[in-house]
């Protein structure tokens, strides 16, 4: 049952149709949010575990989006920093 169905109905209705027409909104409502929760959380998931471990010893760049220098343009400052040698 979609919103289309619920939506096209008669519209002179009686308290006890209103009530279950409003019921079924809700309830439809109410399962549309929980299948937006779940999606959400799977893609959140997703996106969150993808985590690189790195190993003692390997040569890693520094992202240097947030790292202040003493250039004096911003357009010319370097974009990565590195290689360091990943210690622990």
């Amino acid at each position: 049952m979609g919103l289309t169905d619920i939506c096209t109905s008669s519209a002179n209705l009686t308290a006890e149709d209103f009530a279950k027409h409003v019921k079924d909104i809700h309830a439809l409502a109410q399962a549309n949010l929980t299948k937006a929760a779940v999606d959400m959380k799977w893609f959140y998931d997703w996106h969150a575990g993808q985590q690189i471990e790195f190993e003692p010893g390997a040569k890693v760049f520094l992202d240097g989006q947030h790292i202040q220098t003493d250039r004096p343009s911003a357009k010319m400052e370097d974009k990565w920093f590195g290689p360091y040698e990943v210690v622990k």
